[in-house]
């Protein structure tokens, strides 16, 4: 992935530490057409190659506030 090796490295990082047993979750922010869905992606495949179980949501944009958690 072309300029984005930084974040590439950052997302792997976290797959290996779900790979040791340490959960956690990644968040792809940021306005449109900067490569999210492309680094998903890239991430997608490097957890269906290590055989992990990966969980994808999508969201769309909305006016109302949605809080997550307690």
């Amino acid at each position: 992935m072309i300029g984005r090796e930084s974040e590439l490295r950052g997302v792997t990082e976290s797959l290996t530490s779900a790979r040791a047993g340490r959960g956690g979750a990644v968040f792809l922010v940021g306005e449109g057409g900067i490569g999210k869905s492309r680094l998903a992606e890239a991430v997608a495949q490097q957890a269906f190659a290590a055989e992990m179980t990966l969980m994808r949501a999508a969201a769309v944009r909305s006016a109302r506030w949605c809080r997550s958690g307690p």
